[in-house]
């Protein structure tokens, strides 16, 4: 990544998926008016972003996790981190204190579809988080908080590429 650019955020590489030239609006000149739809996914949103950690057992919710990759030249917050014991392949994390397989779940707005810029953000997401725990993540998830459903993203080579030429 040059550095006399800062990192790109996470959400705006969803937004030039979604459209190039909002994204230069957005990053180049600052500009963004919110609509209907984006203030109702923000107050939407408004109940993931505190952040805190719920564990149960060997399972735990990392909430509003700030991820970076020095490699991608990307960071952001990731809405939601599940995280499930494992001793033997997981990830060191310091505040849950021990080893865990890491799951990142973005949350959208909206009615449930397939979209190549929220597989991007997710994808981003999971390779900051491979850096900076030193893991390998095969998948994540967006959840669709109106509609109260959860859909798998699988992160395999050309999502991760997508990414990379993205950033």
């Amino acid at each position: 990544m040059n550095s006399e650019y800062d990192n790109i955020s996470l959400s705006l590489l969803s937004q030039y998926y979604f459209c190039p030239r909002r994204a230069g609006l957005i990053m180049l000149e600052q500009v963004w008016e919110d609509n209907e739809y984006t203030v109702s996914g923000t107050m939407e949103h408004e109940n993931v972003h505190n952040e805190h950690i719920e564990k149960r057992g060997q399972q735990a919710k990392i909430y509003d996790m700030y991820v970076s990759s020095e490699k991608l030249g990307d960071s952001g917050m990731c809405d939601c981190v599940e995280a499930q014991l494992d001793d033997e392949s997981g990830a060191y994390i310091p505040a849950l204190d021990g080893k865990y397989n890491l799951f990142p779940i973005e949350y959208k707005h909206g009615i449930v579809r397939n979209e190549t810029e929220y597989n991007a953000q997710l994808c981003a997401q999971a390779m900051c988080i491979e850096e900076m725990f030193d893991c390998k993540i095969k998948n994540g998830a967006i959840f669709y908080i109106s509609a109260h459903r959860r859909v798998d993203v699988q992160f395999d080579d050309n999502l991760r590429k997508m990414v990379i030429d993205g950033i």
